[in-house]
C-alpha cells in the first residue's frame, strides 16, 4: 500500500500544479462554475429521484434525510472550522 501511495504522489503533485498553474481562461471558469452552490442542484435532484424510484419508499426518504443532513454538515463544517 505504501509503495502505491509512493508512486501515486508524483502524479497527483504534477496534476495538481498544471491544472492549478495553467493560467487557462477554460479552466478558470470551469473551476469557478463548480464552485457555485446552485451547479449542484440538478446533481442533487436526480439523486433523490434515483433513491425513490429503486428502492421502496421508506428507504428513499431516509436517503434523502440522510443526504440533507450530510449536506448541513458539511456546510457547518465549512463555514464554521475552516473559514471561521
Amino acid at each position: 500500500m505504501k509503495e502505491a501511495v509512493e508512486n501515486f504522489l508524483p502524479v497527483e503533485r504534477d496534476l495538481f500544479f498544471a491544472l492549478n498553474g495553467s493560467d487557462s481562461i477554460f479552466l478558470d471558469n470551469l473551476f469557478w462554475t463548480f464552485t457555485g452552490r446552485y451547479v449542484w442542484v440538478p446533481l442533487l435532484l436526480f439523486l433523490v429521484v434515483v433513491f425513490f424510484y429503486k428502492s421502496p419508499r421508506r428507504e428513499g426518504i431516509l436517503a434523502t434525510v440522510f443526504l440533507i443532513l450530510l449536506f448541513a454538515l458539511c456546510d457547518q463544517v465549512s463555514s464554521g472550522l475552516f473559514k471561521p
